[in-house]
């Protein structure tokens, strides 16, 4: 079931995130009028072969696939008694001499990776289209898979013929399912699943062909990548801002294909990253500070050189020295005003001022009283510029601005609104019903924990995916790191790949780091049945998460890999959720809520005396008890006197004795989680004794004074046992003193 499972994970994970590889060309270099026929199976269909004789191929053509030996493309496959192509080369006139063949295929073994000589392409060359002799055979009997890209030579078949026919054969293992209700009993297939209906589901082919090209002279190959000159030995150690700065002469050099274009990618003092033009001679310093530079270059066969430098800027002699007292915030939130942060500099040295914003659509937003009002979600630029005839200084706040989900605003609520999702998403009353691909960029606290409740797709081989993730849709607004993000790889976070096999739930949960470039399994779990399923990720001490399945906590530290809560949420710790689903019928989210581990907070209203006298009598300030999660909460109140005996009075109390009386309040939330705060009263002005204490200041109108107080914060029946133990240590010292 484990391989199964990293099967359907590899499946689910091409289409959530849509990773294409590059496709790889097979010749080197070659001219146009060299080439005899072409077919490239990533771009056409089969009907647009070169073949003067198709069977049993079936193409794709959406740059990935190529072709596979079925008779039509798509799941579940059936698999072709034979597949081949034959093309016919040579006019009947002319005499050939030489004639080459290029191709790129890739062959693996199927039967639990066990090698088959049974896979392999057959290449045969003929004269009638219907004999042939054996050329050349390629197969993988000795490795798990093969990917190879080959030049034959077929000169010794074409010199002297005036027409070749050269036979491309996919030679396929055989696989018996072992279903009596399958077709034709035995299989031409990949890796394959027997469901109840008795059909089979092909998950893997065992052989694709991408690419074939005949040609009439051998290409010329090309294995060394481009140099460049020694332009970094002339870089100085330091360039100007507010000036042009003009690189070395860069000129990068193949041994094929003589000079060639260069690419140069361009990262400020900022980590804002730019992509400077082809053959860029230089860029316009802006700040101060190191710009990093990262040059790469690529020949017609695809070698790449790339390499890094960099360049100090100071600024120019009497230029502006501008510069911040306190650090900006590098955070805001929509709707809600942005304070820029004043500038400290020598009025004498500055002409001119300039502040303003730039908003994520590239707009310029004007400064009004010292701040504005972000409109857009995404990276704001907030511009400092100061002038004078020597130039201009600059400094960049980039302030990164969500939704705001501050106090007053409830995300899990807003969470339940399908307006609040990108794309594929609808309310219904069951919840957000997603059909496709989707995410909110609303802010989750990690801090508390976040829990989500699903209803998933009831079809047999069926599969959604939920994930956790620091930025969704590769929205770069709260990351610093450039290096976090790829165009071609997932965000950083926490992904649950789910599939329904048969009756039963399963899920790989695989993450991804700022490093990863791909997806790694930290481990697979089995759901139940239940097509409802909760996933509660909760962190812990040591910046790391844990993820709950149905209330069970899994074990991610299995392959000795923890997940980073640091990674898989932004710079406020907040974590980000998101849901693909890839069949009919729609996944639905049911319920969001934050899972509440935090106590409620105890505040008296006003201070307390710091001693009474013997007879004064006491009235208690207002008491409030506030959850983070569930705002005002009920609370319990007791009150000992001196003898550890409770006092039931309410309103004004007579205090009769010297000594400490206790005032013991208790407070719980909707979670469980409770607090107690124990106040001591000081009747009588005795010397205090005790082993654990805290002294809280308290406001009452606008003078400060001390309660001293003893905080107990746990969950359930702690406070209440912690509690007890004051007490009957209270009582313990009172007898002693006795």
């Amino acid at each position: 079931m484990k391989k199964l499972l990293l099967i359907i994970g590899a499946f689910v994970c091409a289409a959530f995130f849509s990773i294409g590889a590059a496709s790889v060309r097979a010749l080197a270099a070659y001219s146009a009028e060299d080439v005899i026929l072409e077919d490239d199976f990533r771009k056409i269909g089969m009907g647009d072969t070169s073949a003067v004789i198709s069977k049993g191929f079936s193409a794709s053509g959406d740059k990935t696939h190529g072709a596979i030996p079925a008779d039509e493309w798509g799941s579940p496959t059936a698999i072709a008694d034979e597949s081949y192509l034959i093309y016919r080369l040579g006019d009947g006139a002319v005499q050939m001499n030489n004639l080459y063949l290029s191709i790129e295929a890739q062959l693996w073994n199927q039967n639990n990776e066990t090698a088959n000589f049974e896979n392999a392409i057959e290449v045969s060359v003929g004269y009638d289209g219907e004999n042939f002799d054996l050329a050349k055979r390629y197969t993988c009997a000795d490795a798990p898979a093969r990917t190879f890209v080959d030049t034959l030579d077929l000169s010794v078949y074409a010199e002297g013929k005036t027409e070749v026919f050269v036979k491309v054969e996919a030679k396929q293992s055989k696989v018996d399912c072992g279903t009596e209700n399958c077709a034709n009993g035995r299989h031409k297939c990949g890796l394959t699943v027997a469901t109840p209906d008795g059909k089979i589901d092909i998950w893997h082919f065992g052989i694709k062909l991408f690419d074939v090209c005949f040609l009439s002279s051998l290409p010329v190959f090309d294995d060394e990548q481009p140099l460049p000159n020694d332009f970094k030995s002339k870089i100085p150690a330091e360039v100007y801002t507010s000036a042009y700065y003009t690189f070395p002469e860069i000129v990068f050099t193949d041994n094929v294909d003589g000079v060639v274009d260069y690419h140069i990618t361009m990262t400020d003092p900022y980590n804002v990253t730019e992509e400077l033009p082809v053959n860029a001679t230089g860029f316009f310093v802006d700040y101060e500070g190191i710009y990093t530079f990262e040059i790469s270059a690529s020949d017609a066969k695809g070698n790449v050189y790339t390499d890094k430098f960099s360049i100090t800027c100071v600024l120019g002699v009497g230029m502006p020295v501008i510069y911040f007292n306190n650090i900006p915030e590098k955070n805001g939130r929509q709707g809600v005003r942005y304070e820029t942060e004043p500038l400290v500099y020598d009025e004498n040295d500055v002409d001119t001022l300039n502040i303003y914003a730039v908003d994520p659509l590239g707009d310029r937003v004007e400064i009004e009283g010292g701040g504005f009002v972000p409109e857009h979600i995404g990276e704001y630029r907030v511009m400092y510029e100061a002038a004078n005839d020597a130039g201009v200084t600059k400094l960049l706040v980039r302030v990164y601005v969500k939704y705001d989900v501050g106090e007053g605003k409830n995300v899990m609520e807003m969470l339940g609104d399908a307006a609040n999702w990108q794309a594929n998403a609808s309310n219904s009353p069951d919840g957000v019903v997603v059909s496709g691909q989707t995410y909110s960029v609303l802010p989750l606290p990690l801090s508390e924990g976040i829990k989500v409740t699903m209803s998933l797709p009831q079809a047999v081989n069926s599969w959604a995916g939920l994930y956790f993730t620091r930025a969704p849709g590769f929205n770069k607004y709260n990351l610093d790191d450039k290096e976090a993000y790829k165009t071609d790889d997932a965000a950083p976070g926490l992904y649950i790949l789910i599939y329904r096999q048969t009756d039963a739930y399963y899920c790989n949960i695989d993450y991804v780091g700022l490093s990863k470039t791909a997806m790694e399994v930290v481990n697979h779990y089995n759901c139940g049945a239940g097509p409802a399923l909760t996933f509660a990720l909760i962190e812990e001490q040591g910046d790391c998460v844990s993820l709950f399945i149905n209330g069970e906590k899994n074990q991610n530290y299995e392959l000795n890999h923890s997940v980073k809560a640091s990674v898989i949420s932004d710079n406020e710790n907040f974590v980000y959720l998101g849901l693909g689903n890839f069949t009919g019928g729609g996944a639905t989210l049911r319920s969001f809520d934050v899972i509440d581990s935090v106590a409620p907070v105890i505040a008296m209203a006003a201070e307390l005396p710091v001693s009474f006298s013997v007879g004064d009598e006491l009235t208690l300030p207002a008491i409030t008890a506030r959850d983070s999660h569930d705002g005002d909460v009920g609370y319990t109140l007791r009150l000992f006197d001196s003898e550890g005996r409770i006092v039931d009075e309410k309103g004004r109390i007579t205090l009769e004795k010297e000594g400490i009386w206790y005032c013991i309040v208790k407070a719980e939330d909707l979670s469980g989680n409770a607090s107690t705060v124990i106040y001591e009263i000081n009747v009588g002005n005795v010397e205090k004794s005790r082993a654990i204490e805290r002294q809280t200041p308290i406001e009452n109108d606008g003078k400060k004074g001390l309660v001293t107080a003893l905080i107990i914060s746990a969950s359930g029946v702690c406070v209440s046992a912690a509690a007890v133990a004051v007490i009957l240590s209270i009582r313990k010292r009172k007898k002693q003193s006795q």
